[in-house]
């Protein structure tokens, strides 16, 4: 049997990978064969007090024991099941692999092949979302029209992508290292290993193949959902017995879905394909239960066992089900549950580390327009960049029109979001708009989390005083003293500065931006940092407030607008736009409009290049 399987993965790898793999076959240099190190079982990177690993070691030991008449099972018959996602590999990037390839097909690689409706499904995928059959059917209908191997190579190359919920890792990176060494260890011992999976069957079987497991599973041992595919130029034909394959002819996906490969399908699946229940079984959630039962059926001849993954490590892993509760309940179905962050020693290879957010939205132009709304995050406290009037219920300021410009532009309604400066960043790396504009300085804290534009707009941390104290506060030092109080609003890079800057000085936090220059002017409080438009405009409009040094700022800088790190097409078009914005004059115009006229000449602030 085991030159059979030599001689299926050698024949059939050839025919499926030829192309790609030089480019694609994922490293595993750093990964620890236990053929290569002889070690002992399941002690590689399972940890050492493992009941899961021990029960393995003990139950293969039985059944490949020619003198445990009782419990033996012939080579033929050990048939071993493993779900994919969350089983074999991850699923928390945020979620599974075919739906991130979905996003990524759909909003930034082939856009112009799809729908509106696909993209808006695409982008509207958020953590939480339910992978039922309807979005298996969108999936389908996004790929229509490729070629097999166009669908393949695809698969592949998607999976050198990087994700952003792990640090170092691409998507291919993706098998926990605890479950290929028991893959193999199954492998040894004469088991035969078959990957069920709930994802598409050549995605699963191109995943796999690029896999540390792709020696031990062969093409034709993938079971997946399934997509209807026909012989190009006979899409529309019901019956693929009206026309006949000849040399040259392609394989084609059509669009059509024909069976989502979970709950009870994973059971008639196992019975169609393989005809016999396995003897071992691994998944991970509910909807793998039915594979599981059938395999520990009591008419099962042999004996038999069924264990599930529990993801509750969320140091290492972004796992957040309860061991307690998932292990008692699996334990009572009848499963044996394996702890993610007891029983695995080590998840990925070396330098694979878990990211500081799980998920990063990713908006499209082509979303946008399909949706006809540009969603516009704003604190709306910032004038002379935007600002909320009250009366009016309008957004004014340079922002304000620059965000109609950029909608205008795009062909869309303008769709203001409320945030906050303590919310700005959680709110667009959760997406709760498309982008942030509302005078935000780009600083090397924010371009690490998330995207900022090129500057369009000079800027720089200035004072804000009454106009006796004029002469008084002419540098830091003169404000970084006790008894000087110094009133800021949370969250933003003013209060960061003055913390940084005046640890001597009284900080009072104010929540509302707006009201601190009249504060400032009344007695409440006697300094704000601030930008030097902000500090210009409030000048202008109150004679009892100064801003002394209002030519010489503290720092020198720019603002940007601000977007999640999903968004790099989204980035390119608005840099475009700002450049164009800039050579036609009409960034000059809005500066002259709101900042020029309050501070003094152009030379004291000039627009970014």
């Amino acid at each position: 049997m085991r030159d059979r399987k030599n001689l299926i993965t050698a024949v059939v790898a050839a025919l499926l990978v030829l192309t790609v793999i030089a480019a694609a076959v994922v490293s595993t240099g750093s990964i620890k064969r236990r053929s290569e190190t002889g070690a002992a079982a399941l002690t590689t990177y399972w940890s050492p007090d493992s009941e899961a690993a021990q029960d393995l070691r003990d139950y293969v030991a039985k059944v490949t024991d020619p003198n445990d008449k009782a419990n033996y099972i012939p080579e033929k018959d050990r048939i071993a099941v493993f779900d994919m996602d969350g089983t074999l590999a991850c699923e928390t990037y945020y979620t599974y692999y075919d739906t991130m390839m979905f996003i990524e097909y759909c909003l930034n690689d082939h856009p112009e092949r799809v729908s509106p409706e696909l993209k808006q499904v695409a982008a509207d995928i958020r953590p939480g979302y339910t992978a039922d059959e309807s979005l298996a059917r969108n999936f389908a209908k996004a790929y229509a029209g490729m070629t097999m191997e166009e669908f393949y190579d695809y698969i592949v190359e998607f999976g050198q992508k990087k994700t952003s919920s792990f640090n170092n890792m691409r998507y291919i990176d993706n098998f926990y290292l605890p479950m290929v060494e028991l893959v193999e260890y199954l492998y040894e011992n004469g088991f035969t290993i078959y990957v069920i999976s709930g994802t598409e069957r050549t995605t699963t079987r191109a995943i796999v193949a690029n896999s540390p497991i792709s020696e031990y599973v062969t093409p034709d041992h993938v079971i997946g959902t399934d997509f209807e595919v026909k012989q190009k130029g006979h899409e529309d034909v019901s019956s693929n017995m009206d026309f006949k394959y000849e040399n040259g002819d392609e394989l084609v996906l059509t669009g059509g879905f024909i069976q989502k490969n979970l709950n009870c399908n994973k059971t008639i699946y196992i019975e169609r394909e393989i005809g016999q229940r396995p003897v071992l079984a691994f998944g991970n959630s509910g909807s793998d239960t039915s594979m599981m039962n059938y395999t520990i059926d009591s008419r099962n001849p042999y004996p038999a066992r069924a264990y599930m993954i529990v993801a509750d490590d969320n140091i290492r892993e972004w796992g957040t089900q309860d061991w307690e509760t998932k292990s008692a309940d699996y334990a009572a179905k009848g499963f044996v549950p394996i702890s993610m962050r007891n029983d695995f020693a080590q998840i990925y290879p070396e330098g694979i580390t878990k990211a500081a957010s799980q998920y990063q939205p990713s908006v499209s132009v082509d979303v946008i327009q399909a949706r006809g709304v540009l969603r516009v995050g704003t604190a709306g406290d910032y004038m002379p960049m935007s600002y909320l009037d009250s009366e009016t219920g309008e957004y004014i300021g340079l922002d304000a029109e620059l965000a109609e410009d950029l909608a205008a532009a795009l062909g869309v309604k303008l769709e203001y979001v409320e945030t906050t400066w303590p919310t700005l960043m959680e709110d667009t790396l959760s997406g709760a708009f498309d982008l942030a504009i509302c005078g935000i300085s780009i600083t090397d804290e924010r371009q690490e989390q998330a995207l900022m534009s090129v500057g369009y707009l000079g800027n720089g941390k200035t004072v804000l005083c009454r106009a006796e104290d004029a002469d008084k506060y002419t540098s830091l030092e003169a404000i970084n003293l006790p008894g000087v109080r110094v009133m800021e609003n949370p969250g933003g890079t003013n209060e960061k500065f003055a913390v940084e800057n005046l640890p001597n000085a009284e900080l009072i936090i104010h929540e509302v931006n707006q009201e601190i220059p009249g504060m400032i002017a009344s007695g409440d409080a006697d300094v704000m940092i601030t930008e030097i438009a902000e500090a210009g405009f409030y000048v202008s409009r109150d004679s009892r407030l100064a801003a002394p040094l209002i030519g010489e700022p503290f720092t020198n800088g720019e603002i940007g607008i601000l977007m999640a790190k999903g968004s790099g097409s989204l980035l390119e078009y608005v840099n475009d736009f700002l450049k164009i914005e800039s050579l036609s004059g009409r960034i000059d115009e809005l500066a002259e409009k709101y900042i020029y006229g309050y501070i003094g000449t152009e030379e004291e602030l000039q627009p970014a290049a």
